[in-house]
């Protein structure tokens, strides 16, 4: 017989989840969930899978949904890294683009009709980009 779509995607998906009943005993976990919980038995207790889970209750069944939390330290300190550098990278592209767009201005005005519309076109992305930008680093 064939997965349904939920048993596929559950299967598939990257974060290590696992089925549990009412008295907390494992029914069944994802191939993310056997490979972080070492393939545990049908019926292995909860608390044997991992410490770090997120459990949630599965309106309309007796089941529970468990699903590991990582704290990779190495991932956290990247991700960290990231939102560090996102803010003065957003910066620096919107003072290029800013740039670019004045520029585009200077040359359309020595361009016949037909060359000034496509850098109108050009300029008005630029301009699209920047308010995302700008939206983005103020949250306006």
């Amino acid at each position: 017989m064939e997965p349904s779509v939920a048993e596929s995607v559950f299967e598939h998906l990257p974060v290590a989840l696992a089925l549990v009943d009412a008295n907390g005993r494992l029914v069944r976990a994802n191939a993310a969930g056997r490979a972080a919980f070492g393939d545990p038995a049908e019926g292995t207790a909860l608390e044997e899978l991992a410490v770090d889970l997120d459990v949630r209750e599965l309106p309309g069944t007796e089941l529970r949904l468990a699903c590991l939390l990582r704290t990779d330290p190495a991932r956290l300190a990247a991700l960290t890294d990231a939102a560090g550098t996102s803010g003065s990278l957003a910066h620096d592209i919107k003072n290029a683009g800013t740039a670019v767009s004045l520029s585009l201005r200077a040359v359309a005005s020595a361009l016949g009709e037909d060359e000034q519309e496509v850098l109108t076109d050009l300029h008005d992305r630029l301009s699209g980009v920047e308010r995302r930008i700008r939206t983005a680093l103020t949250g306006r």
